[in-house]
């Protein structure tokens, strides 16, 4: 029993020294995680989305681009959430301004697509993101949604719309519906640019449709 008491002893001693190790090594392992590792595809992502910044200045001039679609497409994993939220960062053009009446307007939106994510649960999301104080009706349409969607898009001022994850818009559903969606979404006066984030599925999209392709640029992750 003194061996079986000694050895006890000696692995609560070693436990209660090791520990400050294994929570330093825990935290410096999170702060290194967190910092940005830059390489050339954080130019080539700026550079596309300079592209979209660029698209709501002709806008202002009168030219409304048709090119207003990015695709952000790689494996899980490989950085894509990562490196569009550091540059969402750095872009002044995506921060949140005051317009001429002292309103804050924050021009990006962003939404995290859930796997089970109706067409319908999208518009509705967003709306509520929009609006948190918007009171829907039990019977209203996808159709009237996505109407008032876009009225709400213009009259808040956004014109970056980033949905992350959005490959969960192809699960299970029609992909010429979520294309006919997408291209309504781009098909108006007002210059929204539209940020499609996701894995290597969400290329069906750009498939079997020159008009969507036509409108959209698309860039692909490797991991690194």
């Amino acid at each position: 029993m003194d061996n079986l008491k000694r050895y006890t002893d000696s692995l609560e001693q070693a436990e209660a020294f090791y520990r400050p190790k294994v929570a330093d090594l825990a935290k410096r392992a999170a702060e290194i995680k967190a910092r940005p590792i830059r390489s050339g595809r954080d130019a080539l992502l700026a550079e596309h989305l300079n592209r979209l910044n660029g698209n709501v200045v002709s806008a202002r001039h009168g030219l409304v681009m048709r090119e207003r679609a990015l695709f952000v497409i790689g494996e899980s994993g490989a950085g894509k959430t990562f490196a569009l939220n550091l540059q969402f960062k750095e872009n002044e053009a995506f921060h949140r301004y005051l317009d001429a009446r002292d309103r804050p307007v924050s021009p990006l939106v962003t939404l995290e697509l859930r796997a089970s994510m109706r067409r319908k649960d999208l518009a509705m999301a967003l709306i509520e993101l929009l609006n948190p104080d918007h009171v829907f009706h039990a019977r209203v349409t996808e159709d009237a949604l996505f109407k008032l969607l876009k009225t709400q898009l213009r009259e808040r001022g956004v014109l970056y719309l980033h949905l992350d994850e959005a490959q969960h818009l192809l699960k299970g559903k029609d992909v010429l519906a979520v294309q006919n969606l997408l291209k309504s979404l781009l098909d108006t006066e007002w210059p929204l640019n539209i940020i499609l984030s996701g894995v290597e599925s969400l290329s069906k999209l750009l498939k079997d449709d020159n008009q969507l392709a036509n409108r959209s640029h698309v860039m692909r992750f490797e991991r690194l």
